[in-house]
């Protein structure tokens, strides 16, 4: 299970363990859907899903489906005592992930001007509105960890 106690190496490596489960039940979703749902020409078929995994980590995914292929957003969450705390995983799990802290939620409900308590709904607006991220590298935290500065419509 993750918890906030936990250091970036350890999220990370809990994270690599649990993922393919979520991923697979997302892909196993998303064609269960597809056979119900047939998106038009250059339309997006997008629906939200909450997960538990037997270790009592908490995700939510979206599956958005268009008539090419099926895409996926993955988002872990948890609260420490600050609030909302989530990690995004993004590409390929070797690739990268994003923490989100609960300072981060809280400016983006601020800014947003967002009246949203239920966590996942404030999830799902967060993914709704931050679908890619303009990455550039600030420099390196470890060997494996960087400090970055995200941009976002």
């Amino acid at each position: 299970m993750i918890v906030p106690s936990m250091n970036v190496e350890e999220i990370r490596k809990e994270i690599k363990k649990k993922f393919p489960i979520v991923f697979r039940k997302a892909n196993y979703v998303a064609i269960e859907l597809g056979k119900t749902l047939k998106p038009k020409r250059e339309e997006k078929i997008i629906r939200y899903f909450d997960y538990l995994s037997k270790y009592k980590n908490s995700w939510i995914y979206k599956v958005i489906l268009t008539r090419q292929r099926d895409y996926y957003v993955f988002l872990h969450y948890n609260y420490d005592k600050q609030g909302l705390n989530a990690i995004a995983v993004m590409g390929d799990l070797d690739d990268y992930m994003f923490l989100f802290t609960a300072h981060c939620f809280k400016r983006y409900k601020e800014r947003r001007n967002l009246n949203l308590v239920n966590p996942t709904d404030i999830l799902r607006s967060f993914m709704d509105d931050n679908s890619s991220f303009q990455v550039q590298r600030m420099g390196a935290i470890g060997e494996d960890f960087h400090e970055i500065f995200c941009t976002t419509n």
